[in-house]
């Protein structure tokens, strides 16, 4: 399963405003949010859930060769499942879930699962998410804005309230193609941050903000 610019991009501007302890990934992929989130947090525990066992087998490969491979534990299940079996809450939430509801479905069970919420639907995963983050933590979420759209509307309608939104770009001529967005369970005063990333200059070089998100990253 590929790894993409946006996934990266994702990983790199979760916040660093808390220190989380506890942090989920639903539906880690081959791990790379989870890699991401250990070595930002580095006192987080992380449990990272995958229920497509190809993408899960690799993530197990991926943490295991990684420096962090001491504090990621993968666990192959549906989130539906695990939230309601779960005792201790999470500080963090990330989820790159799958998001592509009305397009043509691949033939492919993997691709399917990995880009389509046959498997995982938007009320589903708010359901859980609610479950599992503790009073004062954060969701972070991550889908193209069509499907945030209507994301955040369900989320407020289940109690997670939005906190902060990043509109992604390719370059500053393009439409925004993807959204990241933050959300707490606390609606009382809040002001909603906006903010823009935009990946390449017209030039097609990438833009020094974008250099400077991902510099700690680079192999």
């Amino acid at each position: 399963m590929k790894v993409t610019q946006d996934a990266c991009a994702f990983g790199a501007l979760v916040n660093r405003d808390i220190d989380p302890y506890s942090i989920l990934d639903i539906g880690t992929g081959t791990g790379l949010l989870a890699l991401m989130m250990a070595q930002k947090f580095e006192n987080s525990l992380i449990d990272a859930i995958e229920i497509n066992n190809e993408a899960y087998l690799q993530a197990v490969e991926n943490v295991k060769n990684s420096e962090w491979n001491d504090r990621i534990k993968l666990i192959k299940t549906r989130v539906q499942d695990y939230a309601h079996s779960v005792k201790d809450s999470y500080q963090m939430v990330v989820a790159n879930p799958p998001f592509f509801s009305q397009s043509l479905k691949s033939l492919n069970s993997n691709r399917r699962e990995a880009f389509h919420d046959d498997s995982l639907s938007m009320e589903e995963l708010a359901e859980a998410v609610q479950l599992v983050l503790a009073d004062n933590g954060v969701f972070w979420l991550m889908m193209p804005p069509n499907e945030m759209d209507k994301s955040v509307d369900l989320n407020a309608r289940k109690g997670l309230y939005l906190k902060e939104v990043i509109h992604v770009s390719h370059n500053m001529n393009k439409k925004e193609h993807m959204r990241f967005c933050s959300f707490s369970k606390h609606d009382l005063n809040r002001v909603i941050e906006d903010r823009v990333l935009i990946y390449r200059n017209l030039d097609n070089k990438w833009t020094e903000s974008f250099n400077q998100l991902m510099e700690p990253y680079y192999l």
